[in-house]
Formats: structure tokens, C-alpha cells, sequence
């Protein structure tokens, strides 16, 4: 074997190897970013929680200051003389638990519609997690044929033959 052959085999070692490696660590990378998906996604599912939380406790604060002041509006009612169950007062009374009504809807339509937002970010990073790792794998599988390939390709420069076979080449 002549320092040629000894090249030209090594080379293709080095090749093939090289090809084998950068397709595993592709497959790794793909494993990283998956796992980091998951984290990612872990996160915003916590954050919806969070939002849905703050809105029912926001909420709960809307209802508590609507009574506190409908509340007010027939102590200061019936301090006046003109009666709790005077029209008017009524009146005020229930605008204020219609307003106070409106404003928890709202509250909890705003902190529910966050928190869906962030739910679906989460499954959309999930999902981006899993294609990273399928593109690592589909990488790694590259990675083989293409390292089989560049045997083939150094196996046949090293046993093809001298001379065409064909008579008529």
C-alpha cells in the first residue's frame, strides 16, 4: 500500500467521520432546542395561571369596591332622610351594580384572553420543539448516507480499475 492509498483511505475516514459527527451533533442541537421548547412552553402556561389569577383577584376587588359604594350611596340615603328604597336611589343603586357588572366582565374577558394567548404560544412552542428535533434526527440520518456515500466514493477510487473496461470507450 503506497502513501496514495494510505491518503486517499484516510481521507475518507476523515471525511466520513466528519460527516458522522456534524450529523450527530445536529441531532443533539435538534434535542436542545426541543428541551428548551419545553421549558419555554412551561413557562407561559405558569404565566396563564398567573393572568387568570390576577384577573379573578382584580375581579373579586371590581365586585367588593361596587358594593362598597352602592353601599355608601343608600347610607348616605337614608342619612339624608330621602329613604333606601326611594326611586332614585334605586335608581343610582342599581346603576352602580350594572357599572360594577360591566367592569368584572371586562376585567376577566382582558386577563382570560391573555392567559388563552399564552396557552397557545405554549403549544405552538411545543410544537416548534418537536419539528427541532425532528429536523436533528432527519440530520443525523442524512449524516449516514452521506458518510456511506463518501465510503463508496473512496472505496471506488481505491479499487477501480486502471484501465477502462470497455473496449470501445
Amino acid at each position: 500500500m503506497g502513501m496514495a492509498t494510505a491518503l486517499l483511505i484516510g481521507g475518507t475516514l476523515f471525511s466520513a467521520g466528519g460527516t458522522l459527527l456534524k450529523g450527530y451533533q445536529d441531532k443533539k442541537q435538534g434535542e436542545y432546542n426541543e428541551g428548551v421548547a419545553q421549558q419555554q412552553a412551561n413557562l407561559m402556561e405558569r404565566k396563564a395561571t398567573e393572568t387568570r389569577a390576577i384577573g379573578q383577584r382584580q375581579r373579586d376587588e371590581e365586585r367588593r369596591a361596587g358594593e362598597r359604594l352602592s353601599s355608601r350611596a343608600r347610607a348616605v340615603a337614608a342619612g339624608s332622610g330621602a329613604g333606601v328604597y326611594n326611586p332614585t336611589v334605586l335608581d343610582i343603586v342599581g346603576d352602580i351594580a350594572e357599572q360594577s357588572a360591566f367592569n368584572q366582565a371586562a376585567i376577566t374577558f382582558q386577563h382570560e384572553s391573555k392567559a388563552r394567548g399564552l396557552e397557545q404560544s405554549a403549544i405552538f412552542e411545543r410544537q416548534k420543539g418537536a419539528f427541532a428535533a425532528q429536523a436533528g434526527q432527519g440530520a443525523f440520518a442524512g449524516s449516514i448516507l452521506a458518510s456511506a456515500g463518501i465510503g463508496a466514493a473512496g472505496g471506488y477510487q481505491y479499487f477501480k480499475p486502471t484501465k477502462d473496461p470497455l473496449p470501445f470507450g
